[in-house]
């Protein structure tokens, strides 16, 4: 018999339990951190390689790496990936091979992608030599970033990763909703259901970039609704809850929350026996359980968490890093929960 909803988890008559959210320190019952350093990569072997090419400045065998992309959503992967430890002239290189063959979009997309990654870095960054520069450099790296996007979607209009990367540029750059909203439509165009498109949007329209809850929620509300059984479209609805849980603390929320979230969790087929066995489904069921714990139900966040268990190749630090050290919010969390 298929999972409902008053079937998974298997009680839903429990009260809301308004989780307090970890400490902003992270630390939380741990009392220091633990120190463990969660891998971004899940372990994947050809996503290492982008890093190590990136951080040694290896461009060549880098953008010939992009180049061979079994997909939209691994290029985006890897691209990502590519910006966690560049080297420090791997932009410098990107420009010249841009400068030198105008035509080469990987080069663009790249570049594109590492000079949105060190505005975000400059404008989060705790050195004040680069905080008094931030405002400043984070508008200027993004207009470049978004110059270079804009230049690839001209010519080929299919490309989804540069349009993931003017959703999130124009997030950081205050376009208006209307703005957002056309850029999604056409990377849907370009690719139907595109997961890091629909995440880009879902933080495109939060209320800290400028949204609104309403706006944010009524949006991955539909995208679920229209998406496909096991589709990582769903994804969205749990970020949009968490975002939401973060200004919305009334129980009319939170009960409406549960329900969407629960959905989602069935939908992206979370409570299937051994479902968490990639990186795409543990950093799936990572959103949902945080969602879930923000919002105080207790059982969905416990079931996804116990599911997760406590080995760092397999906790994601998406939406944790939020309280400060991501394993130790992730472990805090379920130790309230009585996992472990």
């Amino acid at each position: 018999m298929p999972p409902t909803l008053t079937s998974w988890p298997p009680s839903l008559a429990v009260p809301f339990n308004s989780l307090p959210v970890p400490a902003p320190t992270g630390a939380g019952i741990l009392g220091a951190t633990s120190g463990v350093v969660l891998d971004p990569l899940f372990g994947d072997a050809r996503l290492h390689e982008v890093r190590h090419l990136s951080a040694t400045g290896s461009l060549e065998a880098l953008l010939g790496l992009l180049h061979r992309s079994e997909s939209q959503t691994w290029c985006v992967e890897a691209l990502q990936a590519a910006t966690l430890t560049p080297s420090e002239n791997l932009i410098s290189h990107c420009e010249a091979v841009v400068a030198h063959t105008p035509a080469h979009s990987v080069a663009r997309l790249l570049l594109g992608y590492l000079l949105t990654k060190r505005a975000w870095d400059q404008r989060t960054s705790r050195d004040l030599r680069l905080v008094s520069a931030a405002p400043r450099q984070f508008h200027d790296d993004l207009i470049a970033a978004e110059e270079q996007f804009t230049k690839i979607v001209r010519t080929d209009h299919r490309f989804a990763p540069a349009w993931v990367g003017l959703l999130t540029t124009g997030r950081g750059l205050g376009v208006s909703r209307y703005e957002l909203m056309d850029l999604f439509s056409r990377c849907s165009k370009a690719a139907p259901q595109f997961g890091p498109a629909i995440t880009a949007m879902v933080q495109g329209l939060s209320a800290k970039w400028g949204g609104d809850d309403t706006a944010m929620l009524s949006f991955a509300h539909a995208i679920s609704a229209e998406a496909l059984a096991g589709s990582p479209a769903h994804d969205g609805l749990a970020l949009a809850v968490f975002e939401a849980s973060l200004n919305r603390p009334d129980p009319e929320f939170r009960s409406w929350a549960t329900t969407m979230l629960r959905h989602g969790i069935l939908a992206r087929g979370l409570s299937q026996p051994g479902a968490l066995s990639g990186r795409e489904m543990l950093r799936s069921a990572s959103w949902f359980a945080l969602a879930a714990y923000s919002i105080g139900d207790a059982d969905s966040a416990r079931v996804l968490m116990s599911r997760i268990g406590l080995d760092p190749a397999r906790v994601s630090g998406a939406g944790w890093q939020y309280f400060g050290d991501p394993f130790d919010a992730f472990h805090a969390a379920g130790h309230e929960l009585g996992l472990w």
